[in-house]
């Protein structure tokens, strides 16, 4: 009996993540938290780089929009349902003038985040990603059940 009631409540909460996912990824609700986050973000003047979601019947997709850098300055790291993408900004110019015996080193370093908490239906196995002209696209299969057929 007490599997069965187990089984219920996890049926359950399984159902109630559905719906809140589904909540925040409605129009209203989200255009306001991007608008906040906007907000927020333009008022600190701290490096940022946008995010979009998009869910589809098969895929959960993130695209990353980023300034304009190096696919090797990307990284990703993935934990339990936790997805953070960081970039590194090094720029580095040295000029050096021998005729008047000057040299000027200019270095640069800014690395930036975000941690994206993945929907419970997404398969984090088998993740695709690809990075082309300032646009990380990350693909995530949907776990079966979760399906719309």
């Amino acid at each position: 009996m007490d599997d069965y009631k187990n089984k219920d409540n996890i049926k359950d909460e399984s159902i109630f993540l559905e719906i809140v996912d589904r909540f925040f990824q409605l129009s209203p609700v989200r255009q306001l938290a991007d608008e906040k986050e906007k907000l927020m973000i333009d008022s600190l003047n701290i490096p940022y780089f946008k995010v979009n979601t998009f869910y589809y019947t098969n895929e959960y997709v993130i695209e990353v929009l980023t300034p304009n850098i190096k696919k090797e300055q990307i990284n990703f790291n993935l934990h339990d349902e936790y997805l953070t993408i960081s970039i590194e900004n090094k720029l580095e110019i040295e000029e050096i003038n021998d005729q008047h015996a000057t040299f000027k080193k200019i270095s640069s370093l800014g690395n930036f985040s975000r941690t994206i908490i993945l929907p419970h239906y997404v398969n984090t196995e088998n993740v695709e990603s690809s990075y082309e002209k300032n646009r990380l696209i990350i693909k995530f299969p949907i776990k079966n059940k979760h399906k719309n057929n």
